[in-house]
């Protein structure tokens, strides 16, 4: 149910706001809408079919990863292997606390996992030069990068990998109990 749910929530979300913002047909995407893009180009257009398609595929491969560390995280608290505390108020707090500071770790996180991502020093090297951002970017990262207009559909399409390292921003219920809002 979890898959299905969120894969429902990505094919209604996604395609409204493309609708909004890129289809021809659209009054918004040609009317007050056009007017608030940065780059007014339609992405979709220029590159094609098949642009829209990658990032369709990509955007949903993330879905259901997410999907996926959702499930985990669901099973270990259900099972008790994974502590949690299920009243949101009786650690009024630090709830609180917590659920404020996701943003800013949010933002952290992503600005350094993405930065991990880019090569440190030059494009050319490689591990064996001791650049591990070079090798993730040109192996996985620069999937994302092909999105030069980002639309609707970019911010999630990624590779795989770089899914994973994404997602981890969602694993510091592993370093103390929280309550599941904070997930």
């Amino acid at each position: 149910r979890v898959f299905l749910f969120n894969i429902a929530c990505e094919f209604t979300t996604y395609p409204f706001w493309h609708w909004m913002t890129h289809a021809r047909r659209s009054p918004y995407a040609q009317g007050p809408l056009h007017e608030k893009k940065f780059n007014p180009v339609n992405p979709y257009e220029d590159k094609g079919q098949d642009h829209l398609l990658r990032e369709i595929t990509f955007t949903t491969l993330g879905w259901l990863q997410s999907s996926f560390v959702q499930c985990i995280f669901m099973w270990l608290w259900a099972s008790g292997r994974l502590p949690y505390y299920g009243d949101f108020w009786s650690r009024p707090f630090f709830s609180i606390f917590i659920l404020l500071s996701v943003t800013y770790w949010s933002a952290f996180h992503f600005y350094w996992s993405h930065r991990f991502m880019h090569p440190w020093w030059s494009v050319r090297n490689g591990i064996r030069e001791g650049d591990i951002g070079a090798f993730l970017y040109r192996h996985f990262h620069s999937l994302h990068h092909r999105s030069h207009n980002p639309g609707p559909w970019s911010g999630l399409s990624m590779h795989p990998v770089e899914h994973f390292f994404y997602y981890t921003r969602a694993y510091f219920p592993l370093l103390f109990s929280c309550h599941p809002l904070h997930f």
